[in-house]
């Protein structure tokens, strides 16, 4: 098996920087991190930081960390990795996972 192909769900943790690309095989590469949200205008976080909380295949559930000022939270952390042969598919390119950080201020 090639080294950079690995199950998703064997995966401890994924880290996304915001100044870097993920790598690529099948797809061109894109932003490791994006921030979406009202509050993406006053803070976007250099780095996010997600653990795997279990999970079998390609649906595994991650729980995801970032350094936020007071009265910017995290909403529903969305992570994505590249399939090795298809979209779906239980083994991923390593590094090539992004994430979408949807960041909201307080209720």
């Amino acid at each position: 098996m090639p080294a950079n192909k690995i199950k998703l769900a064997q995966i401890p943790t994924l880290t996304f920087h915001s100044d870097r690309k993920t790598a690529a095989r099948r797809t061109a590469p894109i932003p490791q991190l994006a921030c979406k949200g009202p509050a993406c205008k006053r803070f976007q976080p250099d780095a996010v930081q997600c653990y795997n909380m279990g999970g079998a295949g390609n649906d595994v559930q991650w729980r995801c960390e970032a350094d936020l000022p007071e009265g910017i939270r995290m909403g529903g952390v969305e992570v994505s990795c590249e399939g090795w042969a298809r979209p779906g598919d239980e083994y991923v390119l390593k590094g090539a996972s992004t994430s979408h950080l949807p960041s909201q201020p307080p209720r």
